[in-house]
C-alpha cells in the first residue's frame, strides 16, 4: 500500500521539518521522498520553509 503525505512542516519548539502520512497520520521518520518518482531530500530552508532537493 502507498503511503501519500498529508502535512510537511517546520516544527516551531526546533530546527528542521516533520511529516505525516495522510491515511493513518502516523508521524512520518526521516527527510527521505519521492517527487514524480525522483529521490529527494527534504529540508528547513530559509526562513522556516522547507526545500527539497533531487539527490
Amino acid at each position: 500500500m502507498e503511503k501519500t503525505l498529508l502535512n510537511v512542516s517546520t516544527i516551531i519548539s526546533a530546527h528542521g521539518c516533520q511529516g505525516e502520512f495522510k491515511d493513518t497520520e502516523e508521524r512520518y521518520e526521516g527527510n527521505t521522498c519521492y517527487v514524480n518518482g525522483i529521490p529527494c531530500k527534504a529540508k528547513e530552508h530559509h526562513f522556516g520553509g522547507i526545500g527539497v532537493e533531487g539527490v
